[in-house]
């Protein structure tokens, strides 16, 4: 046979590169597991005599190799075997390894290998501690990138649920990243979707002058101004603007408060109140100055001619038998006949020239910066309107009596009225329908 044939040098280079310790050995096996050669080889001892290779406990089995544990066909001993195929002869290779030459054997490889474990070990636990550090840091970054977040969505509710309009524009784009419900009402933005929370909302701002002042780098704190919108609609609001340093894109937080229903009740009482005022001053049925204005305004007359030197001259006159017209045709056409009477003086005297009722039918005209004699002719000038003036159901004409005098140094507005007065009384008595002019003025 095949097998008795082969002797110890066939193996040789095979076996040669083989370590198996003092205590192994080398085993070559035929297909029935019986050894037809071993090294060392033991002198004396007939190879036929080998017992056949029995595993006792399977390690790993493949095509190629087998590892296991069995008692040696030699001498009995325990050793752990690796059988392999010896390329395409048919005869396999066991190496065995006794556990005193494996313990040993694995005893020098730790001492050998323990400077370079320690190295290992070294460098790993460098290795370790740094990416510690590096997870330490990372989880740092990732809770305070989570604090970010939360403090953004803090900031988010906030400006949803602040009663002010607040806007996040973006200063050099003019493009708002996000509105709250009171600035998208206020501008009439469209609402926002659910879908798109938590997203920029990236709209133009169409907003003057705060368009204006992101530009310039303005900021505004509690400014009051008038609005102009997208539609060109105007509307009044508390402006405030600050310039917000954020990662990222630059942004500018607008605030804005409306008070549009503010400013129409202040225009309302604006208005009230310049209508109250003109009431105190202005007599109700012939829209003249009243008695109290007149005497005001002509004290101030008096204070300005006394300051500058300028002349002044005022009128004083009443409608000629008014009562006995009034009660003939009773109060309303007496009002009527009143009314006439201050449309004629209206538009007889120039506007710098002050118009009062001061009596039932008795009225003052004040002619500042003018002379006796020109007031004299606007006086003549209102008769005559007068005299044209027809009334229905009135045959009569319409005519007063009055006197004119100007300002003299030492005057009050009394010693003026007085004067004025007498003339118009020395009118009536020479015939009525006459206007007199103070002949003592130099």
């Amino acid at each position: 046979m095949a097998t008795g044939l082969i002797n110890h040098n066939f193996f040789q280079d095979e076996v040669s590169r083989l370590t198996v310790g003092e205590h192994g050995e080398i085993l070559v096996l035929d297909q029935r597991q019986l050894t037809v050669a071993r090294w060392p080889k033991v002198e004396g001892l007939d190879p036929q005599s080998y017992r056949p290779l029995q595993p006792h406990i399977m390690l790993s089995r493949d095509a190629s190799q087998m590892l296991f544990s069995a008692p040696s066909s030699f001498d009995g001993s325990m050793r752990l075997y690796s059988v392999r195929q010896t390329g395409n002869y048919p005869f396999q290779v066991a190496v065995g390894i006794s556990r005193e030459d494996f313990t040993r054997y694995v005893w020098d490889k730790a001492w050998l290998a323990l400077p370079g474990w320690l190295f290992v070990a070294a460098l790993t636990l460098l290795a370790l501690r740094k990416h510690l550090s590096n997870l330490n840091q990372h989880q740092q970054l990732l809770r305070g990138n989570e604090r970010i977040r939360e403090s953004e969505e803090q900031a988010r509710r906030i400006l949803d649920t602040a009663p002010l309009a607040l806007l996040l524009v973006n200063p050099q784009t003019l493009r708002i990243q996000h509105a709250n419900a009171p600035a998208r009402e206020l501008l009439r933005l469209p609402p926002q979707q659910p879908e798109a929370a938590g997203r920029e909302l990236n709209l133009p701002l169409k907003l003057q002058p705060v368009e204006r002042w992101l530009l310039d780098g303005e900021d505004a704190l509690q400014r009051e101004i008038e609005l102009e919108l997208e539609d060109k609609s105007r509307l009044w609001a508390i402006v405030s603007l600050q310039q917000l340093n954020r990662e990222g894109a630059p942004s500018s937080l607008i605030a804005m408060y409306d008070i549009s229903g503010r400013k129409q009740l202040e225009q309302q009482l604006h208005e009230s109140n310049l209508q109250l005022a003109e009431m105190a001053i202005t007599d109700p049925l012939t829209r003249l100055y009243n008695r109290r204005h007149g005497d005001m305004v002509l004290k101030d007359e008096i204070s300005r001619c006394e300051r500058y030197g300028q002349t002044m001259a005022i009128a004083v006159f009443d409608i000629d038998h008014f009562k006995k017209f009034n009660d003939q045709y009773g109060h309303q056409a007496g009002d009527d006949v009143l009314v006439a009477v201050a449309n004629a003086l209206r538009d007889s005297t120039r506007n710098t020239d002050i118009n009062a009722r001061i009596g039932g039918e008795e009225f003052m005209v004040v002619f500042p910066y003018t002379r006796l004699r020109d007031a004299h002719k606007v006086m003549l000038r209102m008769q005559m309107a007068l005299t044209h003036t027809t009334f229905p159901f009135v045959e009569q004409r319409i005519t007063f009596s009055g006197g004119i005098t100007d300002w003299r140094p030492g005057d009050t507005p009394a010693t003026m009225v007085s004067r004025a007065d007498k003339l118009l009384y020395e009118a009536k008595l020479s015939g009525r329908n006459i206007i007199l002019c103070d002949q003592d003025t130099p």
